[in-house]
């Protein structure tokens, strides 16, 4: 595994304007911690970053403050990665709350949710006698401005209804579906269980290649290992270790948390996985 200078980029989206701070030659610190799962529940990142100007640190202060009504919709992008293979993004979601951090490095905390500004949007949908799964997972999908990968058998569902928030439609199509139903990078995915999800790549986690630590758990094993940018939900992990070699195997990820910063120590990433079914 290459450990070449590490790259992190943090897009702000302001009034549909995307400005990025951080890259590769950057002055900015940026640090960031977050957490994914493999069901609905939301994903959140606490991104600190110096640096930013009066003004922009002003604006997203007032914006992002729970109890203010009419406040304008802050979101962000974080991109993770090292010199050697580029960026990809770790996370994409709103910003719900913020804080500033005082002299001597005057700079901003970001507090942020996946799919947050779609608790605020009401949903009424109704299918006809029978409506496709597959249909309903678009619905969903599109009312959180999503896209979709829609990886189970699809079947016909009997008078679908739901009134609520955008965001809690997904509890509801989750104990629909019977499956993993979650969001990364603003996809929202329905797989079955256990299973890897479409189009992602085999990470072969050993010594060689970033794994420090892997714990057997009660529904799998717990990864320790150095930032990769191929880990994520829904990867599938085949794991090598010498010092616990019963628990070698081929395992899927439903859970991660990441710490990572440009000019500071931590750049790691935790995995709980299932066994691949």
């Amino acid at each position: 595994m290459a450990i070449d200078r590490r790259i992190i980029s943090l897009g702000i989206a302001i009034n549909d304007e995307l400005r990025w701070y951080g890259g590769l030659d950057t002055p900015l610190f940026i640090e960031a911690k977050g957490r994914n799962f493999a069901n609905p529940t939301e994903g959140d990142c606490d991104i600190t970053v110096l640096g930013v100007s009066r003004n922009v640190r002003d604006y997203i202060l007032r914006n992002t403050r729970p109890l203010v009504t009419g406040a304008d919709r802050i979101s962000v992008v974080l991109e993770v990665g090292r010199e050697s293979y580029g960026t990809h993004t770790r996370y994409q979601g709103d910003v719900y709350r913020s804080e500033m951090i005082g002299k001597p490095d005057t700079g901003l905390r970001l507090i942020c949710k996946t799919g947050y500004y779609n608790k605020r949007s009401l949903i009424t949908r109704s299918g006809t006698d029978l409506t496709k799964l597959s249909d309903i997972a678009k619905w969903v999908a599109d009312d959180c401005g999503y896209g979709l990968s829609f990886e189970i058998e699809d079947r016909n569902i009997r008078s679908y209804s739901f009134t609520g928030s955008a965001q809690s439609q997904l509890s509801q199509f989750e104990d629909l579906a019977n499956a993993d139903v979650y969001v990364v990078s603003c996809v929202m995915y329905v797989k079955e269980p256990g299973q890897q999800a479409r189009g992602l790549p085999v990470r072969r986690a050993n010594v060689s290649n970033g794994l420090l630590e892997a714990i057997p758990i009660e529904s799998g094993v717990k990864l320790k290992m150095l930032y990769d940018p191929v880990t994520t939900i829904g990867t599938r992990i085949d794991l090598e270790t010498e010092l616990n070699p019963a628990i070698n195997g081929p395992y899927v990820v439903y859970r991660t948390d990441y710490h990572v910063a440009n000019r500071a120590d931590p750049f790691y990433l935790n995995a709980e996985c299932n066994p691949l079914r």
